[in-house]
């Protein structure tokens, strides 16, 4: 058995779950409306942490207004908990690593609801930003429309 699947079939007995391991050493966990992937990666041995944090049913995922406000939200980190904002498969997916030596089941626990939470957050925070700047944008849509002289012009009637 790897380390990997292991340190897995340790948390799974702390968290009183059934966590299966795949042939590609990974394994997927769900918090809140979150799926949480854990990769085992050999040749750097540490653990890809990965959530996907865009969705498709309330904003449109590779939109400008969404990839500004992922940007922004990535800047410096401080929006993102200091963990990465990448595109994988025309989805924003926020990323971690976390090094595989010495870990225990309980600080990766530890870890993974700290990140699943960031995650949430990120998540939360597109959606907002983008209604935000969806709204912003209506209105000055109807402003200009109301201010239009075509526009009033065509209000008129003639008698």
């Amino acid at each position: 058995m790897s380390l990997f699947a292991s340190l897995i079939k340790d948390l799974s007995e702390l968290m009183e779950l059934d966590i299966e391991v795949s042939a590609n050493e990974s394994c997927s966990l769900e918090f809140g409306d979150m799926i949480i992937t854990l990769q085992y990666r050999q040749e750097h041995d540490d653990i890809a942490i990965f959530s996907v944090v865009t969705d498709p049913e309330k904003t449109s995922t590779l939109s400008d207004t969404v990839l500004r406000a992922a940007l922004s939200l990535s800047y410096n980190g401080t929006g993102t908990d200091f963990n990465f904002i990448g595109l994988v498969n025309e989805n924003l997916v926020l990323t971690n690593y976390i090094q595989i030596e010495g870990i225990t089941s309980e600080e990766l626990l530890q870890r993974i609801y700290s990140f699943s939470q960031s995650a949430q957050n990120v998540h939360d925070s597109l959606i907002s930003m983008v209604t935000q700047k969806v709204q912003e944008q209506s209105a000055d849509s109807s402003l200009k429309t109301e201010s239009d002289p075509m526009t009033l012009m065509s209000v008129g009637t003639m008698s």
